[in-house]
């Protein structure tokens, strides 16, 4: 298990920056508000250098799930949703 603190900023289409925070070695999102009102709630269920599968709730009851994996968590990279349930998410892993 890797214990580094994962960073997910996720841009919703009002265009408002999300800061999701993974905690160390931790099984659940805390989400900070990078300004106005927070339209996504996340969580990872599975966690490890090489896997997770992130659930992302939006306000209106939708679950959207995205299963990824990477060899270097160390280098910053994309995660397209392309309106995926047709609210054009876009998040950028990095840490």
């Amino acid at each position: 298990m890797d214990t580094a603190p994962l960073q997910v900023y996720i841009t919703g289409p009002d265009s408002i920056i999300h800061h999701l925070y993974l905690h160390d070695g931790g099984a659940t999102w805390a989400e900070k508000d990078m300004g106005g009102p927070a339209i996504y709630e996340a969580r990872a269920v599975s966690w490890d250098i090489n896997y997770m599968r992130l659930f992302i709730n939006t306000t209106n009851g939708n679950i959207l799930e995205k299963a990824y994996t990477s060899t270097d968590w160390w280098t910053p990279y994309l995660i397209a949703y392309n309106n995926l349930e047709g609210i054009g998410l876009t998040a950028v892993a990095s840490r």
